[in-house]
């Protein structure tokens, strides 16, 4: 095992410092590269994970919430037309082939 893999497993702070001195080195050959792309594959589950909590769903309530204004102001129509709530699960709202209004059965 490298140093900088044992690093890694001992004194994790450390290893992403000298992992980052290594880069901006340009001392590639020494890279703890294993460990790299690990950490790299983990942030970007963690990115998808964050999406899909409870954050998003109050990013789509603020979004509706200014949606609604912005449809009434240019539709004229009165505020009680539009659901209180977004009427569509996250789910929808993700989903290439999620048509409001159209019914699933004619939906692509």
């Amino acid at each position: 095992m490298t140093d900088l893999a044992t690093l890694y497993q001992t004194d994790y702070s450390a290893w992403a410092k000298r992992n980052a001195e290594l880069l901006r080195a340009r001392r590639f050959d020494a890279l703890d590269i294993e460990h790299l792309l690990e950490e790299l594959s983990d942030m970007s589950k963690s990115d998808r994970r964050e999406l899909h909590s409870p954050q998003f769903d109050e990013a789509i309530a603020g979004a509706y919430s200014a949606a609604v204004r912005l449809a009434h102001k240019e539709t004229r129509l009165p505020l009680a037309t539009f659901p209180e709530r977004c009427p569509y699960a996250s789910e929808q709202l993700l989903s290439d082939d999620f048509y409001p209004g159209v019914p699933p059965s004619l939906q692509p």
